[in-house]
């Protein structure tokens, strides 16, 4: 953060930025915990066979272009 703000010629002590970290973190990550992740536009279906105690199951998951699990049927 330090050398970006010498690249803007903004000269700002450690202090500074110590306080501002203090004072904006916890805004900053209860920002980032709750934004829903993009989705993306193509996805795919994932089929899984499973036999548990002799009786088979099909397990079905929806998955988006980037690994985001859209939605899981059992």
């Amino acid at each position: 953060m330090e050398e970006l703000l010498v690249e803007q010629v903004l000269i700002v002590t450690r202090e500074s930025l110590r306080s501002w970290c203090i004072k904006y973190s916890d805004l900053f990550a209860h920002g980032l915990r709750h934004r829903e992740p993009r989705r993306g536009s193509r996805w795919h279906l994932d089929e899984m066979c499973l036999d548990v105690g002799g009786v088979t199951h099909w397990l079905w998951r929806a998955v988006d272009e980037h690994g985001a699990v859209l939605d899981v049927l059992p």
